[in-house]
């Protein structure tokens, strides 16, 4: 009889979390484990494992207060009971923490940002047996922040080398086309880069793949400026990403904090010559021996600006990085590399 592995999801959408997820699904089934995922009914997210072949159960809602949620995880427990549970975000992993304390079921709680917690919130994400972080940097921002787990490890992500694969040769359009992807919003940095298309002066578009869904001033305000800043399009979310990236000529990630990117791995993948902030984990993504992209600081403008134009006028420079940038998914970040990890760990709390 199949091993039950409960994931415990927060959002009805599918972002990188849900899709880091999704990918290892495969895997888990070769490897013998029913993958049953609980979120929020008649979502997206619902439809996407279904389409996997996945068991899908509905849990919680968005509004739902804390309390509320952990009696209706624990009710969910008896009902299903399953083998392990994985809280597979920060959130869940709070949520669900204090929970699994009481129950018998080995339990791993995901980290996937990097989000300063309270002393309650910390103790909370402490109780699982076992915590995952998606990079050393998410690893070490917690554990300096005064989180003190049973056992803390690091998963970086993977990406589907298969489904994200380079375009026969490069883009030969007429206009060089940049892009970047994520939601609008400051910790995207989608304002700094609006500011580096001033400064652009080689002729070229770029595509905004992402939508909205703060509603503070600050974040309206993001998207005000992206929506005015000059050769942008916003194209909204995109859900043929694939052929999104396969469409670019250079692939721009500003963001102020980035954990571990998924559309880098995704972009990486697909062989884009990428200039991205050097912040989070994108440097375990891209090392520097390993010339695979370029880094910059956050909140310069003008150094993306500079790295772009670079990059448009230099065709041999984008082949080179393009090349470098596939290699390393290759090493180091493949689907099959990271759910042959997560399979090790959950067959460690499953013995």
């Amino acid at each position: 009889m199949s091993q039950k592995i409960l994931l415990l999801c927060e959002f009805p959408q599918v972002n990188g979390g849900e899709n880091s997820m999704l990918a290892t699904f495969p895997a888990l089934l070769a490897a013998g484990l029913l993958p049953v995922v609980a979120g929020p009914a008649e979502s997206p997210l619902q439809r996407r494992v279904e389409q996997a072949g996945a068991e899908f159960v509905p849990f919680g809602t968005e509004k739902q207060g804390q309390a509320a949620g952990r009696e209706e995880l624990a009710a969910l427990c008896r009902r299903i009971t399953p083998d392990l549970l994985h809280a597979n975000s920060l959130s869940m992993a709070r949520l669900a923490g204090p929970v699994m304390l009481e129950l018998p079921t080995p339990s791993i709680g995901h980290l996937r940002d990097i989000l300063k917690l309270s002393r309650k919130a910390r103790e909370d994400v402490a109780q699982h047996d076992l915590i995952l972080c998606v990079s050393d940097a998410t690893r070490q921002a917690h554990l300096n922040w005064g989180l003190a787990p049973k056992r803390i490890e690091v998963l970086h992500n993977g990406v589907d080398l298969a489904q994200f694969s380079p375009r026969p040769s490069e883009v030969t359009s007429e206009l060089p086309r940049l892009g970047t992807v994520g939601q609008i919003s400051l910790r995207k940095g989608m304002d700094v880069l609006a500011a580096a298309m001033e400064k652009i002066e080689s002729p070229c578009e770029l595509l905004v793949a992402g939508e909205r869904h703060g509603e503070k001033e600050e974040t309206v305000q993001v998207e005000q400026t992206i929506l005015a800043a000059k050769k942008t399009r916003c194209i909204g979310r995109c859900e043929t990403m694939p052929d999104f990236l396969r469409s670019l000529t250079v692939y721009v990630h500003p963001a102020r904090q980035e954990p571990l990117g998924r559309v880098l791995l995704e972009a990486a993948a697909t062989g884009l010559p990428i200039v991205a902030t050097n912040v989070g984990g994108t440097a375990e993504i891209f090392p520097p021996e390993s010339n695979a992209a370029i880094l910059v600081e956050p909140d310069d403008p003008a150094a993306i600006a500079t790295q772009v134009e670079r990059l448009l006028s230099d065709v041999q420079l984008r082949n080179t990085l393009a090349h470098n940038a596939r290699k390393r998914m290759e090493e180091s970040f493949s689907i099959e590399h990271a759910a042959a990890g997560l399979l090790q760990h959950y067959q460690a709390l499953l013995q």
